[in-house]
């Protein structure tokens, strides 16, 4: 069996308006001689007090700022796709037909807090004739709790790390995963991703999913209007299996994985994305030829960042 997964400051300024005086004593020493002088002194001082009359434009912007509704770091999404793709396996398929379009639907919810992230996402077949045989064997109705944490190495260059969490309330055995990953991108005209994840069977009886996760990836937005964009992404994977009961379930079969997806991205709304994809996948099978090693099959997904 398998699983799936993967604020500002504001500052005040304060102007301060200083008035120069003029001295009364150098004005009554002449009066004879330039009477009409001192008339025209006082029309300087007039215009001096027009200048700040500019300054509390730069404290109206600033307050103006702080007024501005922030994000509140949460994100909801949620979304159906005709194939549960989990690494190359169609995870829904009856009797390992890898084109079996039973249906994914899934809900996700996620709060960004500095540095850090906390996530959701809860998996459900809602179309076959196996529904309650998967759930039987954990591999429908997946609930996964993340701890993700990213920052920037340099220009360009970050680094994310997850504690990712999969569990199935509802199967007859008690079966548990645990998936710490650390992810390095690269953004310049294409996102280069290289991903490392360790595939942990808490229970005995999974042992057999014991494995390193190797998993390069490259993404590409073109933008093609101000509200819609095609997103690309090219991705292959690689399991290195860890035990003996690992390296038996994974010795010629399903340890290697490719996808090729493409996605129009579309804002709907302020903060909100609707984005309808097509995926292509394949793994190896041993003993398969290529037309029953590969999946194709298509989905929605939405998004809203609160």
């Amino acid at each position: 069996m398998s699983s799936r997964r993967c604020s500002s400051s504001a500052a005040c300024a304060l102007a301060t308006l200083a008035l120069a005086a003029v001295s009364p004593a150098g004005a009554q020493e002449a009066p004879a001689v330039a009477p009409e002088a001192p008339a025209a002194a006082p029309e300087a001082p007039a215009a001096a007090p027009e200048a700040p009359a500019a300054a509390p434009e730069a404290p109206a912007a600033e307050a103006a700022a702080e007024e501005a509704p922030e994000g509140l770091g949460l994100t909801l999404t949620t979304g159906v796709s005709s194939i549960y793709n989990w690494r190359g396996r169609n995870l829904f398929a009856d009797n390992g037909k890898q084109n079996d379009q039973n249906a994914l639907f899934s809900v996700g919810a996620s709060y960004a807090f500095g540095d850090f992230s906390l996530s959701y996402w809860g998996g459900y077949q809602i179309l076959g004739d196996n529904i309650g045989a998967n759930i039987d064997d954990a591999v429908g109705a997946e609930q996964d709790l993340l701890l993700g944490w990213e920052t920037e190495l340099a220009e360009d260059l970050t680094l994310g790390t997850t504690l990712a969490l999969y569990f199935y309330p509802l199967a007859k055995e008690t079966t548990t995963y645990l998936e710490p990953s650390a992810t390095i991108t690269y953004s310049t005209d294409v996102d280069l991703r290289l991903g490392l994840f360790y595939y942990y069977g808490v229970q005995d009886a999974i042992e057999y999913e014991r494995y390193l996760y190797v998993n390069p990836a490259v993404d590409k937005s073109v933008e093609l209007s101000e509200a819609l964009s095609l997103d690309l992404t090219g991705a292959f994977g690689l399991k290195v299996p860890t035990g003996d009961a690992a390296k038996a379930a994974y010795d010629k079969t399903n340890t290697m994985d490719a996808l090729v997806s493409a996605a129009l991205s579309y804002s709907v709304a302020d903060g909100m994305t609707l984005a309808p994809k097509v995926n292509f996948a394949w793994t190896n099978i041993d003993g398969a030829d290529f037309a029953d090693s590969y999946m194709t099959y298509g989905g929605l997904d939405f998004e809203w960042a609160l």
